[in-house]
């Protein structure tokens, strides 16, 4: 496991101590659940703009009840 370091200001460093005691977690717990937590956004904004983009070439639509047909159901 490695250590890395954050430098913070005064103001920084309390107002990020005093939510992680409000939320009953430790600094650490609280950075890496919100870097998690941006690189899923990241990933999830990425596939929505290539499903963006592969519906302008593909632009089908199918109801439910198509949809059901084509699986059998």
């Amino acid at each position: 496991m490695s250590i890395v370091s954050i430098r913070l200001n005064e103001t920084e460093e309390s107002i990020f101590s005093e939510y992680a005691t409000f939320q009953g977690k430790s600094l650490s717990s609280l950075f890496k659940e919100s870097l998690i937590e941006k690189i899923e956004d990241e990933l999830d904004l990425k596939l929505l703009t290539e499903a963006i983009e592969y519906n302008k070439e593909h632009p089908e639509t199918y109801t439910h009840e198509e949809v059901k047909q084509k699986l059998g159901l």
